[in-house]
C-alpha cells in the first residue's frame, strides 16, 4: 500500500472506497502512514482504535447516504508546544452527527444488564487526547489527536 504524502511529508490522505468491505484498508493505511513518520506503537494503536470506532459509527449509524461517496481520512503528525501530536481527520457524507457534545451510553450496573454497541464515543473520548467536530459542505468532519513527549 502507498500512501498520499503532501510537500512536507507531515500529511497523508486516503479515501475508503464506497462500501464497507474496504473500512480494513483505512487501518492499514493508518498504521501505515503513522509509521512512517516515526509516530510511537502505542501511540499509532490508540489512534487506529478510535479510528475503527468511528467507522463503525459511521456504518451504524450515519445512515445510508454515508456510504454514497468515498469516505476521506487524513493523517497529520505535527508539535504542540513541546510534545508532539498525530491528528486523524474522518470525513463523510452521513447525516450531521456531533460526537463531542452527544451523550454517551451510559455504563451498565452488571453484566446481565449490558447491551452490546453504543460505547464508541467512550472509547473515542478516552483514547484521543483531542477531539473536534465540524459539519462543512454537506460533511461530518471528525478530528482527533493522540499527544506524545518526543525521546529525549
Amino acid at each position: 500500500m502507498t500512501v498520499d504524502t503532501s510537500s512536507d511529508g507531515d500529511v497523508a490522505v486516503f479515501f475508503i472506497p464506497l462500501g464497507s468491505a474496504h473500512f480494513r484498508t483505512a487501518s492499514a493505511w493508518l498504521v501505515e502512514a503513522a509509521s512512517h513518520r516515526a509516530v510511537p506503537g502505542d501511540v499509532i494503536d490508540r489512534l487506529e482504535l478510535c479510528l475503527n470506532e468511528a467507522l463503525a459509527n459511521i456504518l451504524s449509524y450515519a445512515g445510508p447516504c454515508a456510504l454514497t461517496e468515498p469516505i476521506g481520512l487524513t493523517f497529520r503528525r505535527t508539535v504542540v508546544g513541546a510534545r508532539q501530536e498525530a491528528i486523524v481527520t474522518v470525513s463523510d457524507s452521513g447525516e450531521a452527527f456531533d460526537p463531542t457534545t452527544a451523550q454517551a451510553k451510559s455504563r451498565p450496573v452488571s453484566l446481565a444488564t449490558a447491551e452490546p454497541g453504543g460505547h464508541g464515543l467512550i472509547i473515542i473520548r478516552k483514547f484521543a487526547d483531542s477531539l473536534e467536530y465540524s459539519y462543512r459542505d454537506h460533511h461530518n468532519v471528525l478530528r482527533f489527536g493522540v499527544r506524545w513527549d518526543p525521546a529525549t
